[in-house]
């Protein structure tokens, strides 16, 4: 009907009409790589969140975070060892080739240089929360250091939860607190280890644990004296977090190093209490990064089992 109007006559056509040969929306060679870079950058923009949430201290990187902090060393999670460490406090002593052993020899040689450079020989290794496993990393120091023929005290003056009895099979007491109480002298409670260049005061007698008595000058004294006989003094503690004890002791010795263990300990809580072992007399060593998991970084599996290899294998 529409060809038998006059006015049809009037229209001409410019171009015949053509089925389309594909979608003009969505064009997939487009949606598919853009599909593709909003995925991945959601992805990336929740890792990054999830890394500014999350403020636990993972590995010694973490550390780098905190302002003025110092990154003393890392010591592994004791499973990851290859060695197969079954005793962690005695880990140096046990597995003297395995990683964990490897990272405390690292850890002496920062220790060593500064301690000479200084002329420091009491050194407070005190954790910032339980758990941590300052009792472990003192015992595995001193070894280290008694292997490189330094005269090794360690003072247990943790009179809340001692430990160092526990780890060298030592009698509790007498100890630093019979020595405080003025019923003992330091040489009458040394208790001598294994290791001819390594001695222990445990805790002492539970009747006589005043914590006061660790804040006062009756315990510079004793400092001073086990200065005299050994090249360093580790003195244990309770956790900052937990005791104002680590805080009075730090006035009295002359280094310090806060352990914090991985995955635990938070980066506010733990600049903070950098922070207040800088304020002391003490000089703070750093921050010694327990329990890291290899989890924590990429390298850090590939650099255990390296480290491991290297040092089993026969050359």
């Amino acid at each position: 009907a529409l060809e038998g109007l006059q006015s049809n006559q009037r229209i001409s056509i410019a171009v015949d009409e053509r089925e389309p040969d594909e979608l003009a929306f969505p064009k997939l060679q487009v949606m598919l790589p853009a599909g593709l870079i909003l995925v991945m950058a959601s992805v990336m923009g929740l890792l990054v969140l999830r890394e500014v949430v999350d403020q636990r201290i993972k590995s010694p990187a973490d550390v780098g975070l905190i302002p003025k902090a110092r990154v003393l060393g890392m010591v592994p999670d004791a499973e990851e060892d290859p060695a197969g460490v079954s005793n962690v406090a005695m880990a140096f002593r046990d597995k003297d080739r395995g990683v964990m052993a490897e990272c405390f020899r690292q850890i002496r040689a920062t220790v060593i240089k500064r301690t000479q450079q200084m002329g420091h020989k009491t050194i407070l290794v005190v954790s910032g929360m339980p758990g941590a496993g300052s009792t472990s990393v003192i015992s595995n120091l001193a070894y280290a250091l008694a292997a490189a023929d330094r005269r090794v005290l360690i003072i247990d003056a943790n009179m809340r939860r001692p430990g160092q009895h526990k780890v060298f099979g030592m009698s509790e007491a007498p100890g630093l607190a019979d020595v405080l109480a003025g019923t003992h002298t330091l040489g009458g409670v040394v208790q001598h280890t294994g290791d001819k260049k390594l001695d222990v005061v445990t805790a002492g007698g539970r009747e006589k644990r005043d914590f006061e008595r660790l804040s006062t000058d009756m315990m510079t004294a004793l400092l001073r004296e086990a200065k005299d006989s050994y090249d360093i003094v580790l003195v244990d503690t309770a956790p900052l977090v937990v005791s104002g004890d680590g805080m009075g002791l730090a006035a009295r010795c002359d280094a310090s190093i806060l352990v914090v263990r991985a995955m635990q300990e938070k980066r506010g809580m733990v600049a903070r209490l950098r922070n207040d072992l800088a304020d002391v007399r003490a000089e703070h060593l750093g921050i010694l990064v327990n329990g890291v998991k290899s989890a924590a970084g990429g390298y850090m599996k590939s650099n255990m089992k390296a480290t491991h290899e290297y040092q089993t294998q026969a050359g």
